[in-house]
């Protein structure tokens, strides 16, 4: 599958300055040519607001730049509906983690149903009424789910339910998240659990949640392969980290390329 590479020098939901500056950064390093080289790679440029110089708290005084980021996610979220509807796998280089919410939400929309893995420290499912900071980074998990009461609950047009969620990696969620994740059936896969029991549990999840015969075959067939890899590598005395995070990526290839 060929590539479509979308650059979001966002740095407004973070309110800190630095990482607008990656996508431009790997361009110059040569990725987009690498990319290319390995299975053609189609630049798209970047994902650039028309709002200009937007007051922190100038469309809602409990969260900051909040209709610039709403501007951006909701194009990122066309621009990606539209690569997958053409038959490219949109690489999404960013930029803060707002750009999260018009990445899956544009993924929503091409597909009937998705899951969502999140590989992240943190949760992302703050809400306006929840968020300590008012940082719009911390909150792109809960407006896919349909949980934000801003303008930005109107970029994710088709939410995608808190089950289809899987959190990888979680290890430090804010009090208003903790007690949204009480009251879900979210899944986290903290960093301190055995890997091998972490990537069963989130394959087997997507293995219910898959109605073709083919595509549960498929990933009966992967999980079992990756037990067999993790069993070894276990012995390699790799860390908890790396186990979940390069199994659970060797995983979600390996699916995207059978289910092709």
């Amino acid at each position: 599958m060929q590539i479509a590479y979308i650059g979001v020098p966002i740095a407004l939901g973070a309110d800190r300055k630095g990482v607008e500056l990656a996508p431009d950064f790997f361009r110059n390093e040569g990725v987009v040519k690498m990319l290319d080289h390995i299975c053609g790679c189609y630049d798209l440029g970047n994902v650039q607001s028309s709002i200009i110089a937007e007051e922190k708290h100038a469309a809602d005084p409990a969260v900051k730049y909040l209709s610039t980021i709403v501007d951006i996610s909701s194009q990122l979220r066309d621009k990606v509906a539209s690569v997958i509807r053409q038959g490219y796998f949109p690489l999404i280089v960013g930029g803060d983690h707002s750009l999260g919410l018009g990445s899956v939400a544009g993924a929503a929309l091409a597909y009937n149903d998705i899951a969502v893995i999140w590989f992240d420290a943190h949760g992302d499912f703050n809400t306006e009424e929840t968020s300590p900071t008012g940082n719009l980074h911390g909150m792109p998990a809960a407006a896919a789910m349909g949980w934000c009461k801003s303008e930005l609950s109107s970029v994710a047009t088709k939410t995608i339910p808190p089950r289809n969620f899987f959190w990888i990696g979680a290890r430090d969620l804010d009090e208003g998240e903790k007690a949204f994740a009480e009251k879900t059936i979210c899944i986290f896969i903290r960093q301190k659990m055995f890997a091998k029991e972490a990537c069963l549990m989130l394959w087997m999840r997507l293995y219910k949640s898959c109605s073709q015969t083919a595509s549960r075959i498929s990933i009966l067939v992967l999980i079992l392969m990756e037990w067999i890899l993790l069993s070894f590598v276990v012995l390699e005395q790799k860390s908890i980290e790396e186990l979940i995070m390069v199994s659970s990526i060797h995983l979600l290839i390996e699916f995207s390329l059978q289910t092709k």
